[in-house]
């Protein structure tokens, strides 16, 4: 009658019902496993999210903040190549912007969660697009869903992200379009599209993530072209499939082109005069002396990787100098579990041990002991065509995601062989090492910002601040102050941009607004350039505050700590010496002793 007897209903019922509970346990797994990679990544940013205020200190951090507020001022065209006078006013400078998707995170974020908030969005759009980018690269070459989880995981409790986010700013760990790249280029090589139109989809995005790449970290522009090259070479093979390779080669022409017109537009923004630090060291390689231009403090210790070490954190420019460190370790855990996947597996696991391996030695930097490492090999080229790279930790990122692909195989393997239970083993591992030593352990200083509620009062124009300008130094001090205050300021912007002339320094130097000399301030030279008020901190020394107000004239207002002096009023005024006790060595002195702050290149 086609209906189906007791026995064979009830045995339809049964299957469906396991098949339900396993989905169910699935998707409770899943959940689970994004919960947990959400809470570490979230959990070195509790003192900033609990109170606010901005996450990492030090110089660089302040200068990613500034170049986002500065961003939202100038918009997405004069952000890439753009002229402003909102700083090194009235001259002004051409300045591009490192890392948009960073801007555009904090840009969209901040009338939500404030200045603050909104940078530690940004801190968690890349730490959780690299993890979750490392998952689906696994995903990709047949990993197990918790292969996937322990890749992400791996990504996550290495202390190089949030430290670098910390000490370095957010722009320093910035690399989404990499695990993007690098998954459109499996989906080439392995013809995983199901049609020919997905292919070619992949194609493009692969060819759009290379200048994406570029404008993201410029340091990591030469992976996926030399990544794409080696999959076009190979796939000249006997069997290698033709479409593969003109897609792959139409990739890789479009997307050099793209990198290359990064370089021009960065190069057009950059200072001709751009120190590149230089540390004293030279290798002899074929009768060429090779210079070492990366610093020591700027280099991964190879024992740092995987051996937890005390954390130091840069507050100003001084102590960046001291070797701050503790932050390159990358888990040990982890690369227990990627020496076995690369055991277990070797020929799934090969390309992407090469790939962490390439990054992790070129992150020791130029000099490894006393053998030149890769880094110094690739600057020697560099130095050719563009200018050299400083900060070879950046690459440390590439090295985290091939170590977190081989870690996440090496589970498929143990499953395989121990059971489905099994797996729970090294998830434990990674998570119990990065809560213990990595990146969920630490807790990242926070920042304060400056607030100005006197602003609106200000007149319309430039605005000097006083010691800041003074001596054409403490850019971070005069960079949150202009956050606050809105209005063009004579600071340099970001250390590399390049600056119209006369310089904004030369200029204030001429009309007497200097604290190495106290001939007096031409208020009225100062009207006539474009600025309209001066700002001084109450904490200035009384005979330096007495002085000001003999040159400018009784301040107009005070809020939060800061003085407003308005030029206006002090027109024609100029101090015919100094007031009695007023040294200018002694000031200049007393500035020297007290931490300055400025853009280190990390």
């Amino acid at each position: 009658m086609g209906v189906n007897g007791p026995n064979e209903g009830d045995g339809t019922h049964r299957v469906n019902d396991l098949q339900e509970n396993a989905t169910g346990r699935a998707r409770l797994a899943g959940g689970m496993a994004v919960l947990v990679v959400l809470v570490a990544t979230l959990w070195p940013l509790r003192a900033a999210l609990s109170t606010g205020a901005v996450p990492g200190a030090g110089p660089d951090v302040v200068s990613t903040l500034w170049g986002n507020w500065w961003f939202t001022r100038v918009g997405v065209v004069g952000a890439f190549g753009g002229w402003t006078d909102l700083v090194n006013y009235p001259a002004g400078a051409v300045g591009a912007l490192l890392s948009p998707s960073t801007a555009l995170c904090w840009a969209l974020a901040r009338p939500l969660l404030g200045d603050g908030g909104a940078m530690s969005a940004a801190v968690v759009l890349q730490v959780l697009g690299l993890a979750g980018g490392a998952g689906l690269l696994c995903r990709r070459i047949g990993g197990s869903w918790a292969a996937v989880t322990v890749a992400a995981l791996v990504v996550v409790a290495a202390r190089f992200l949030p430290y670098g986010a910390g000490e370095g700013s957010v722009v320093a760990i910035a690399a989404l379009p990499l695990p993007l790249g690098l998954w459109a280029l499996v989906g080439r090589v392995r013809e995983q599209a199901s049609t020919r139109g997905i292919g070619l989809g992949e194609a493009v995005l692969l060819a759009a993530c290379m200048p994406a790449l570029a404008l993201e970290n410029p340091y990591l522009a030469p992976i996926l072209p030399a990544a794409v090259g080696i999959a076009w070479a190979r796939s000249w093979r006997p069997g290698g499939s033709r479409r593969v390779r003109l897609q792959l080669g139409m990739a890789l022409l479009v997307g050099g082109i793209g990198v290359l017109l990064v370089s021009e537009l960065f190069g057009a923004a950059a200072a001709s005069d751009y120190p590149v630090e230089r540390a004293g060291e030279a290798v002899r390689l074929l009768g060429m002396d090779l210079p070492v231009v990366d610093m020591p403090w700027a280099r991964a210790a190879p024992r740092d990787l995987f051996w937890p070490g005390p954390i130091e954190w840069t507050i100003d420019v001084n102590s960046a100098r001291d070797n701050p460190g503790g932050g390159r370790y990358l888990g040990l855990a982890a690369l227990l579990l990627a020496v076995t996947g690369v055991l277990a597996r070797p020929r799934q696991s090969a390309p992407w041990a090469v790939l962490g391996l390439s990054g992790i030695l070129l992150g020791l930097g130029s000099m490894v002991g006393r053998v030149g490492g890769p880094f110094l090999y690739l600057n020697a080229v560099l130095f050719m065509v563009a200018r050299p790279l400083t900060q070879p930790t950046r690459f440390l990122v590439v090295g985290l995601i091939g170590l977190a692909i081989c870690a996440g195989l090496a589970v498929d393997a143990i499953k395989q062989r121990y059971g489905r239970r099994a797996a729970l083993v090294p998830l434990a591992a990674v998570l119990i090492d990065g809560f213990v030593a990595g990146g969920p352990s630490l807790r990242l200083p926070v920042l304060e910002l400056p607030r100005l509620s006197c602003a609106a009062d200000l007149p319309d124009g430039a605005v000097l601040t006083w010691p800041t300008d003074a001596l054409g130094g403490w850019p971070a001090a005069a960079q949150l102050l202009q956050m606050a205050h809105g209005h063009p300021a004579a600071h340099r912007g970001i250390a590399s941009w390049r600056l119209k002339e006369p310089h904004a320094s030369e200029t204030l130097r001429r009309l007497g607004y200097d604290r190495h000399t106290a001939s007096g301030i031409d208020a009225a030279g100062l009207v006539a350039v474009g600025y309209r008020a001066v700002l001084v901190e109450e904490e200035t020394p009384a005979d330096e505050r007495e002085w000001l107000r003999d040159t400018l004239g009784e301040p107009v207002a005070s809020c939060d700590g800061i003085v407003v002096h308005d030029l206006g009023l002090a027109t024609g005024r100029r101090s015919p010496a100094p007031r009695a006790g007023f040294d200018p060595a002694r000031a200049a002195g007393r500035l020297e002793a007290e931490p300055t702050a400025g853009g280190t290149g990390r």
